[in-house]
């Protein structure tokens, strides 16, 4: 997790509420997300708003405004010409790397926490009867 929270610091150098409001972004504009899709569509993408996002996060209405200005010139959100914003598929990408990076290292994790919990001698791998 420390790995994690140092990468997010570095890759948006300093400003935590970047990925936090980028995440609320996903988790809004993916819900008509299909399962089995290979790509999120574009056009099934969710839009969103500051205030809907201010709301969730409890991050004030007006930084909202400008972390999302930020993120829209980054290229991971974008305006949709009828209002509101969404991911691109810049934001998508990134996301989709992060979590499964962070899946990843929680595996490892678990896995040297359990190695280090055997008794010595004792067989792990077959299923008691």
């Amino acid at each position: 997790m420390v790995q994690s929270l140092s990468r997010l610091y570095h890759e948006f150098d300093g400003d935590f509420l970047l990925p936090l409001i980028l995440g609320e972004v996903y988790m809004h504009s993916t819900r008509n997300y299909q399962s089995g899709d290979d790509k999120h569509h574009h056009a099934s993408l969710l839009a969103t708003n500051p205030f809907s996002i201010s709301e969730v996060t409890g991050i004030p209405r007006e930084t909202v405004r400008r972390k999302i200005a930020k993120l829209v010139a980054d290229g991971r959100l974008e305006y949709r010409p009828a209002g509101g914003i969404v991911m691109t598929e810049r934001g998508m990408d990134y996301l989709c790397c992060l979590i499964k990076d962070n899946v990843q290292a929680s595996l490892i994790e678990t896995g040297e926490r359990l190695k280090s919990l055997q008794t010595p001698g004792v067989q792990t791998d077959t299923p008691a009867p």
